[in-house]
């Protein structure tokens, strides 16, 4: 087990994710300190769509969003959320609303992976993520922000390990506990290392992080005092790394921590996050082995 706990880092991981809503190609976005291949916005030949609804539904604050993003790599991903098909991509595509399958709670989204022969280069990535803000561009245009990349999803070019199913849980809370006086963050960094990090929360599945990139607020679902997190790998398919493209990442890791951002404040609570400076505890994936890290419980005093 790879874990280390430190009481002072600083990371520059500027966690935004962005997209057109509607006549669009996405827009690239960062990826934690893991960067993503810029990838050119192109105008979209689709006929413009109605504008983008500033309805929110099925129970929730916010506007939940799907935003495939990136080129074709040589696999198509049809997804499902709580059990539901929402959509296919082979590269990115227009952002998806996800209200009328998202709820409160405990989620679900399931990329069912499929080789299609044609690849390219670059990365596609699936984010899932509430929206933090929208701009109108242009009279059939309109570029969405997320706050959160509850979901980061990446299939890379260069790599093809075959299909499958990856099924990873996210969770969605929207009222921070008002007795913390911390704000805290669930981050992933690193590389991608084929293995998804299971994180459990007080004795409650939280979430299933697939890639670098991911990260969420933690103020909805922790208790002042005592938490127990609970940390394990396990190996996705369609990522078999063959041995000289393990021994390519000998040394480093895939990543999922725990680190405050600072005092809470309700006024800044919905920004972006843009640095996080106290990590409190990490868990690591070794990159270079096919074996998945044992379980770890650990524990954060919130305050």
């Amino acid at each position: 087990m790879r874990f280390t706990k430190t009481a002072s880092l600083f990371l520059a991981m500027v966690m935004t994710a962005s997209a057109y809503a509607q006549d669009l190609k996405p827009m690239p976005h960062d990826a934690g300190e893991e960067k993503a291949p810029a990838s050119e916005a192109t105008e979209s030949t689709t006929a413009p769509q109605p504008p983008v609804s500033e309805e929110v539904s099925n129970g929730l604050d916010k506007n939940y969003w799907l935003m495939p993003n990136g080129s074709a790599v040589g696999y198509k991903l049809d997804i499902k959320v709580n059990g539901n098909g929402v959509t296919s991509v082979r590269k990115g595509e227009q952002a998806l609303d996800l209200n009328p399958h998202v709820m409160p709670g405990l989620n679900t989204i399931t990329f069912s992976q499929t080789e299609s022969g044609s690849s390219g280069s670059g990365q596609l990535t699936v984010t899932v993520g509430p929206e933090l803000s929208r701009e109108a561009r242009g009279a059939n245009q309109t570029y969405i922000s997320l706050k959160e990349n509850l979901v980061h999803f990446v299939r890379p070019a260069e790599h093809h390990g075959g299909g499958g199913d990856v099924t990873l849980h996210f969770s969605i809370g929207e009222t921070p506990n008002p007795e913390l006086t911390q704000r805290y963050i669930l981050y992933s960094q690193g590389v991608l290392s084929g293995h998804k990090i299971k994180v459990g929360l007080n004795g409650s599945p939280l979430v299933d992080i697939a890639s670098p990139g991911a990260y969420c607020d933690l103020n909805p679902f922790l208790e002042k005092g005592k938490n127990e997190f609970t940390f394990s790998s396990e190996e996705m398919a369609g990522f078999s790394f063959n041995g000289t493209e393990r021994s390519k990442m000998e040394g480093q890791t895939f990543e999922v921590g725990v680190a405050t951002l600072g005092p809470y404040d309700p006024s800044t609570y919905n920004t972006t996050v843009s640095q996080l400076t106290n990590v409190v505890l990490r868990y690591s994936q070794a990159a270079d082995q096919d074996e998945a890290e044992g379980m770890e419980t650990l524990t954060v005093d919130a305050e």
